[in-house]
């Protein structure tokens, strides 16, 4: 490991996505967006992308809590 490696931060950015397409085209932009965002922030931080598959349900008022979804697909994968 090289002393910039070890200064330079880590992002990680979490995509939560419905099964099926919707998660293939998440998995997709998970594998492009770490060199995009290093590019785009002059390589000052390390960015990993992580995807989440998880049925996204409307709650009782018609809207997608999706902090909600978010904050428990982070508790599960840890």
């Amino acid at each position: 490991m090289t002393v910039s490696e070890t200064t330079t931060p880590t992002v990680v950015v979490g995509l939560l996505a419905d099964p099926d397409l919707p998660a293939e085209f998440s998995e997709d932009l998970a594998r492009e967006l770490p060199d995009m965002l290093g590019r785009e922030t002059g390589g000052r931080a390390r960015w990993q992308v992580d995807t989440v598959t998880h049925a996204l349900v409307l709650d009782q008022h018609g809207t997608l809590p999706s902090v909600q979804i978010g904050q428990r697909a982070m508790i599960d994968q840890g």
